[in-house]
């Protein structure tokens, strides 16, 4: 199963609350399309256009930058009139309000979703679920979107802050190697590993390359003030760890209800590179369904109620008292608990039969409507219409000792055939231990991510041999000065030392672009297929087991 290969297999519209746009208001709302451009980005171009301030631009939330996507942005009513169609951008004016927009005006999303690279047992999971799906929903987990940390190598920052290790954490959100950096940020994080301690030193780096100089600036004058140092890094960037780590408990504990409440040949399970996420077959426990929902713990479980022992044994397993979750004296690092339904229910789900896939020979796609509320995450929805049921996988393999393992036959579609075992990466199965067993979050387990201990120490370089990467700094020498393009990937790709960047790269190809599979992994965030890409082996998540990259 693919998505994503082509921006128009993914289409994302913006839901407001009915009456919010109207005839006159305060400010005026433009509706926004864009492809292969994240939300800042056209907030940017919106600001510029409009003659204001990108502070001036408001709106209900990020959306996927490998998508098309249609959202709405509110702006003063005194502005410069816009209208604009340019390639990957339209912005075009919708009405009024008399508030600014927020995410209190969102009611949801809907999605037009192309799923590809489908064989015939693909299409007929999919049947055999859809009106389960459709009538019960599913758990209401945070999906791979939410854990960019753990695809750039980073573990969990507010974890880190929460034991006390601040600057390790400082080291893990903002220079800590990951396997998607371009060859011009593999450099720079080499020379701030090898010069850590030396804030001087790493201060003149950063202001060659153009990036977190203030941190240093600060550490310079306060040696070890590693926690005010995180005040001179983007908020954005401190919210997606802090984010990252709360939906990381949120959903252990919910996998715990799910578990305490299910038989285990009454539940699927559902892969995730934050780890195995069990839920429901058919119609949902009484257990879960008398449940309003689960809240977002906030800081040391003050606010969670009855729910508190529940997320007690998952910060437990994590290494951690409820007393520990909390980060005190750390900006932008504030726990705030919120309500978050523990269902999800697609609405007015809709599927068009199947049809021959150009793009995959042999395969088949689909093509998928529903709506969500909003948090609620489409590509999970997906991965449940089309994970086998207990039942299912148990016919499944029955089938395939009586006839074994046929090349001809097997999980074929009707536009062609062959088996399950000669198919790498084309589904949700088989994806490696932690992201689909039933028993990867177990009392004697942390959970979570642990990258192997003693990278990145002070004063020296990253652990791990890498490969000889050429290009990077021009002509060479005195690195502070440069960091001018050159090399490969020596654009300025990558994240800011990581953090989800709603899914997308900024520029292509070359080291660290957004074509780069996973070898059987297929979809990571919905865009990766296949392949052996370069995410380095042995990405080890905490709870057993190693994923090869």
């Amino acid at each position: 199963m693919r998505l994503k290969q082509r921006p128009g297999d993914f289409h994302v519209r913006e839901l407001l609350h009915e009456n919010f746009i109207c005839a006159k208001g305060d400010y005026a709302v433009y509706r926004v399309t864009k492809k292969k451009m994240t939300t800042p980005e056209a907030v940017k171009a919106l600001a510029t256009e409009a003659g204001l301030e990108t502070g001036d631009i408001k709106f209900a939330g990020l959306k996927d930058r490998q998508a098309v996507t249609t959202q709405y942005m509110s702006v003063p009513r005194k502005h410069r009139a816009v209208t604009l169609n340019e390639g990957d951008l339209r912005i075009e004016h919708a009405g009024f309000s008399d508030v600014e927009l927020s995410s209190e005006h969102s009611s949801g999303n809907g999605f037009e979703i192309t799923v590809r690279g489908l064989w015939r047992e693909d299409v007929r999971v999919l049947r055999e679920n859809l009106e389960g799906v459709r009538e019960h929903g599913l758990i209401n987990y945070f999906d791979d979107q939410r854990f960019g940390n753990l695809r750039h190598d980073q573990g969990w920052v507010a974890r880190e802050l929460m034991l006390g290790n601040t600057e390790e954490a400082l080291k893990r959100m903002l220079f800590w190697p990951s396997p998607f950096d371009s060859a011009r940020y593999v450099r720079y994080k080499e020379d701030i590993g090898r010069n850590w301690g030396n804030w001087n030193k790493c201060g003149g780096i950063s202001r060659g390359f153009g990036e977190h100089f203030s941190i240093f600036d600060h550490l310079v004058k306060e040696p070890e003030d590693f926690a005010g140092a995180f005040y001179f890094a983007p908020s954005r960037i401190r919210l997606i760890h802090l984010y990252a780590y709360q939906s990381h408990v949120w959903n252990r504990a919910a996998a715990l209800l799910v578990r305490d409440a299910c038989a285990k040949e009454d539940r699927t399970i559902l892969a995730s590179d934050e780890g195995a996420l069990p839920t429901y077959e058919g119609a949902p426990p009484a257990d879960l369904v008398m449940r309003a929902g689960l809240r977002l713990p906030g800081s040391r479980l003050e606010d969670c109620g009855e729910d508190k022992a529940i997320f007690e044994k998952v910060l437990a397993a994590e290494g951690l008292t409820a007393d520990q979750f909390h980060i005190e004296g750390v900006s932008g690092f504030a726990l705030k608990g919120e309500d978050r339904p523990l269902v999800s229910l697609p609405l007015h789900l809709r599927v068009r039969p199947a049809e021959e896939d150009r793009l995959n020979h042999g395969c088949s796609l689909v093509k998928l409507r529903f709506d969500l509320p909003r948090g609620s995450y489409a590509t999970l929805v997906v991965k449940r219409i089309f994970e086998m049921s207990s039942a299912m996988k148990a016919e499944r393999e029955k089938r395939d000792a009586e006839r074994g393992d046929n090349p001809a036959g097997g999980r074929g579609s009707r536009f062609g055939g062959g088996s399950l075992e000669r198919r790498q990466g084309q589904g949700f199965q088989n994806r490696g231990r932690d992201r689909d067993r039933d028993d990867s979050h177990s009392e004697s387990q942390e959970g979570g991510y642990r990258r192997p201990e003693g990278a990145y120490a002070r004063g020296g370089e990253p652990s791990g041999e890498r490969p000889n990467r050429e290009g990077g700094y021009q002509g060479g020498g005195n690195r502070e000065g440069g960091y001018q393009g050159g090399g490969q990937g020596g654009g300025n790709r990558g994240y800011q030392g990581g953090g989800n960047r709603e899914g997308g790269y900024q520029g292509g190809g070359g080291q660290g672009g957004a074509s780069r599979g996973y070898q059987g992994g297929g979809n990571r965030e919905g865009g990766y297929q296949g392949g052996g890409g370069q995410g380095g082996a042995s990405r080890g998540y905490q709870g057993g087991g190693n994923r090869e990259g």
